[in-house]
């Protein structure tokens, strides 16, 4: 489920190809690649989703060959079955749900069973199995090393999940830590009793305001692009114009997008948004710059009357 601070990025990396590519006033590409975006967002989460499954097959197969081997050692047999018998994972595995969402979408790591192996053999190492391996086998255990897997496991100690999903989808660059935290979400929602009908799995968004939120930002940052930059443009003098980081400039348009066309966004909410985007996204002193700017285009905003905000606006500065 992609949230609204994901939205502002897929709206700004979308506003950015739209300068470099398109006609600048024509608004049906850029709307249908924002939605792409958030489209192969929800399948990522979906993929991921789909890796404990991939695993605990990989552990059945290592199980099946250490256990017809004529001299069984049990110490490596013994990981592999905790996994088989992962009450969690078998849960989730009976959600039609989740199948319905693979059978339509299609996806299968079958091509990618490389990367399977290598998960897989870092994970049943790693410290996080090795304590799961002393405790006893029960769903909130079980539950609770697979929660560990995506919340921690993969985000600090599988790097070949980054490259893997760059590498395979375009639009999956920059996107998986947030995909991991939605499969970490979806997990704590299911619990021993709940049914298999009742197993939820996020959906692309939240509701469809986050969607038009998205959709209003990039038109009419858009369509006013050049009376932003004339808002813009007089805190700006003092740097030539071409030598500004270009998405730093696309963070200031959209803000200011935002200040003047979405009444319900607290003036502070935007700009403590585009300032934690320019911190990821831009240079390193592209934050300071973007706050700095921010507050002097607000403060002449509010002073002309344009700003309108149906709470936390203006006042808050003293107009």
């Amino acid at each position: 489920m992609i949230n609204r601070r994901l939205i502002r990025i897929k709206v700004m990396q979308t506003f950015y190809a739209h300068l470099i590519t398109n006609d600048r006033y024509d608004i049906t590409k850029p709307t249908k690649e924002f939605h792409r975006h958030v489209i192969q967002f929800h399948y990522l989460y979906l993929f991921l989703l789909d890796l404990m499954n991939e695993i605990q097959r990989y552990a059945e197969q290592k199980y099946e060959i250490e256990t017809n081997k004529f001299i069984q050692n049990r110490n490596l047999a013994t990981p592999y079955l905790r996994l088989l018998k992962n009450k969690f994972i078998n849960k989730f595995a009976q959600s039609e749900a989740f199948q319905n969402y693979k059978k339509n979408i299609g996806f299968s790591w079958v091509n990618n069973q490389d990367i399977i192996k290598t998960i897989a053999t870092q994970f049943t190492n790693s410290e996080i199995f090795q304590l799961y391996l002393t405790k006893e086998q029960n769903f909130e255990n079980d539950k609770k090393l697979i929660f560990n897997f995506y919340n921690t496991f993969l985000k600090e100690q599988c790097p070949d999940i980054y490259i893997e999903a760059e590498e395979m989808n375009i639009y999956w660059a920059d996107t998986v830590d947030h995909a991991l935290n939605n499969c970490a979400k979806t997990i704590v929602l299911i619990h021993e009793n709940t049914a298999p009908e009742q197993i939820e799995i996020l959906p692309p968004y939240k509701k469809t305001e986050d969607l038009d939120f998205g959709d209003k930002l990039l038109k009419l940052t858009i369509e006013n692009e050049e009376k932003l930059f004339e808002y813009i443009k007089p805190f700006i003098s003092q740097w030539e114009f071409e030598r500004l980081f270009k998405l730093d400039m696309i963070i200031l348009q959209l803000a200011t997008t935002e200040f003047l066309e979405f009444p319900t966004i607290p003036i502070l909410a935007t700009v403590d948004e585009y300032v934690e985007i320019a911190k990821e996204y831009c240079t390193e002193k592209s934050w300071a710059f973007v706050n700095g700017i921010l507050d002097r285009i607000i403060h002449n905003l509010c002073k002309q009357g344009k700003i309108k905000k149906l709470k936390d606006g203006c006042e808050k500065f003293g107009y």
